[in-house]
């Protein structure tokens, strides 16, 4: 993890808070800038595609700019868009490759193009991309945290700012989630459900959460509190 006095070296937006609207949905969409790197986790679904690319062009950036992705599953609502992104290096769990793999060899051939036309490219010429996340350079701006439960290889991601910033794909997505855990006994969590492990490591980790389908809130004495769009996450 970098060092606290690097903290603001180091750049952390959310392009797209995402939402549960199941016939349109979109997950979170986020920015790291460190070491010269640009990170995007999760590009999102094709619905997200003009607020990332103009959250970006807000912050003077283009899809072109972009040298890393990192995705925290295999789930269409938040790959959909890697093909914005081809100048990119894809960065993904071992577990994930493998179940992406076996996932298109049982798809039926409409349920191929059907998924054809949520990516804009080949589910081929995506696995073709994944590399495994052991592999992510991060200049030491960030962690990769295994957060099983959502899928056998979910992650998230953890940036140190002037607070810890965690980004947790769908292993917590929203707020009233951490909420809910929160306000419940934590006795056994080591033996508990992976879901709940999870739960706990990203609340543990992170006083800064980015959730798979949220705005990013913050820990606070008096509870969740959500952030402001926009902001510069790793400045709060």
């Amino acid at each position: 993890m970098v060092a606290t006095e690097d903290c603001l070296k180091i750049h952390a937006y959310c392009l797209n808070a995402g939402n549960h609207v199941y016939s349109r949905i979109e997950s979170s969409t986020s920015l790291v800038l460190c070491g010269g790197k640009k990170i995007i986790i999760d590009p999102g679904s094709k619905y997200s595609r003009k607020k990332v690319a103009e959250s970006l062009s807000a912050l003077g950036l283009r899809p072109e700019d972009i040298d890393t992705v990192v995705l925290t599953h295999y789930h269409l609502d938040h790959v959909a868009n890697c093909s914005m992104f081809g100048n990119a290096r894809l960065f993904i769990h071992p577990n994930e490759m493998a179940r992406a793999g076996s996932l298109a060899g049982r798809l039926t051939m409409a349920a191929l193009k059907a998924v054809m036309r949520e990516l804009d490219f080949s589910i081929g010429d995506l696995l073709g991309r994944l590399r495994p996340v052991s592999e992510l350079p991060t200049g030491g701006c960030m962690d990769v945290l295994e957060t099983f439960g959502h899928t056998a290889g979910s992650i998230s991601l953890c940036v140190s700012g002037r607070k810890r910033i965690v980004i947790s794909g769908d292993a917590l997505t929203r707020r009233s989630f951490a909420e809910e855990f929160s306000a419940q006994a934590q006795d056994g969590i080591g033996s508990a459900d992976p879901y709940s492990r999870s739960f706990a490591k990203i609340l543990r980790s992170g006083e800064i959460i980015v959730p798979g389908h949220d705005r990013p809130f913050m820990r606070t004495a008096n509870g969740y509190v959500h952030l402001d769009a926009g902001v510069d996450l790793a400045s709060v």
